[in-house]
């Protein structure tokens, strides 16, 4: 890569954290590399992976020099592997993509077309295809289970970078951080805007990307 590339700053940053899910983040992987819309780059942040993750990425990102690649000594769960990539972050944008999911190949194109067509709008979030299992634990009583439909999926977010950093990214918390992120930027007055297009498969057949060992 150039040092011209070096310096031009991306449009998106794709956060993309993991934690032993060597076969799934390939496919992750492929997915943002179809995109339709190319002016991205990417944060891989390995959250303290036990098994042969780091290599299958390390080869992965040999042939993609638009992606860096992180890893943390020890399994800390997603808030704090996102707010690593977050403080790395050089786009306009930041938004999500977790090592067991993937992007459609117009994910980003629709995203990027939302902006300019809302440049006053500095958050949007929504727009995702649930497989599998659909029930999740309910942030406010984990002991019960809600449909997806009513939950916030923090992986759709598309914030602009300036505004993610000065509230401080995600909370520090190991189950939720995305609905409480959702509230801390309601509080302040900042209104999302839902995108409508569902191009962000979240795939509940699986065990999340990093949580409590």
């Amino acid at each position: 890569m150039s040092e011209a590339q070096r310096e031009k700053q991306p449009f998106f940053s794709v956060i993309l954290p993991v934690y032993n899910q060597p076969k799934l983040v390939l496919r992750a992987l492929a997915s943002l590399q179809a995109q339709d819309f190319q002016d991205w780059e990417c944060w891989i942040i390995d959250d303290g992976s036990t098994d042969a993750t780091p290599a299958v990425i390390q080869r992965w990102i040999q042939q993609e020099p638009r992606c860096r690649f992180v890893h943390l000594p020890q399994n800390r769960g997603a808030a704090t592997a996102r707010n690593q990539g977050i403080a790395l972050a050089q786009g306009t944008f930041v938004t999500f993509l977790d090592a067991d999911d993937w992007y459609h190949p117009a994910h980003l194109q629709r995203r990027w077309l939302y902006v300019h067509l809302y440049p006053e709008v500095m958050w949007f979030y929504g727009g995702a295809q649930v497989i599998g299992d659909p029930y999740v634990p309910d942030v406010r009583d984990p002991r019960r289970k809600i449909h997806v439909r009513h939950c916030i999926i923090g992986a759709t977010f598309v914030i602009r970078r300036s505004l993610l950093r000065d509230i401080g990214g995600f909370p520090a918390v190991r189950y939720g951080e995305d609905y409480f992120l959702f509230h801390r930027l309601r509080r302040r007055g900042i209104t999302p805007y839902p995108v409508p297009h569902a191009t962000y498969v979240y795939d509940r057949t699986h065990s999340r990307t990093t949580r409590l060992r």
